[in-house]
């Protein structure tokens, strides 16, 4: 929405880092950028969108930006209906662009997971998400369940490790220990271990090395 045409450049690629992350997210189903751009600058309706896209949620939002100041809108729709879901709207100095995206981009990841999948319900973590480094943490974990999900021992082994990873790179961060045990836990189910109770004292113990 900036009369500076150059401006685009730095909108493009905002968005871009949104959907990258977005498609990172376990269920949930992410039209691709070269798809999407089609609809930039057009009046098209959220219905003629969901409809030509194959999508029953649409992710829509503004950029303006003025001296210093930078001023962006988002908003979550549900094309069946044209409900708002979620929106949001964010004035921020531009003196660091890229800690401001990865800003807005978790907050959409946060919201649009709450929104859709969990009724409403979140992680209260939000105050470990600053900066780049806790952002790829979080979408770390987000991937990793994604291979666990799927239900066999290959995929939540490497879950398992992505998790680790992700406690190496953000230890403060009690969302990572959680699901971790929810990985040990599916070991358990899928028959990765036979013991409950020294998969249990491994979680205990943990970073330090397993027991015997």
């Amino acid at each position: 929405m900036s009369e500076d045409p150059k401006q685009e450049f730095l909108c493009d690629g905002m968005t871009e880092e949104i959907i990258t992350a977005l498609s990172k997210v376990p269920r949930l189903f992410v039209i691709a950028r070269n798809s999407t751009f089609t609809y930039k600058g057009k009046p098209v309706k959220i219905k003629q969108v969901s409809e030509e896209l194959g999508v029953r949620y649409v992710l829509e939002g503004s950029f303006r930006r003025s001296g210093d100041r930078i001023r962006i809108t988002a908003q979550l729709i549900d094309a069946l209906t044209g409900n708002h879901l979620w929106a949001e709207s964010y004035d921020r100095d531009l003196k660091d662009i890229f800690a401001l995206q990865d800003e807005i981009t978790m907050k959409v990841l946060i919201a649009t997971q709450v929104k859709l999948f969990e009724g409403g319900q979140i992680w209260r973590t939000e105050k470990f998400f600053k900066g780049k480094q806790h952002l790829d943490c979080d979408l770390k974990l987000t991937e990793a369940m994604g291979y666990s999900d799927r239900w066999n021992i290959e995929d939540n082994n490497l879950a398992r490790r992505m998790m680790e990873e992700a406690i190496v790179m953000c230890p403060d961060n009690p969302k990572a220990y959680v699901l971790l045990g929810w990985v040990y836990k599916r070991d358990y189910q899928l028959g990765n271990t036979k013991s409950l109770v020294r998969l249990l004292r491994n979680l205990w113990n943990w970073p330090q090395k397993p027991l015997p």
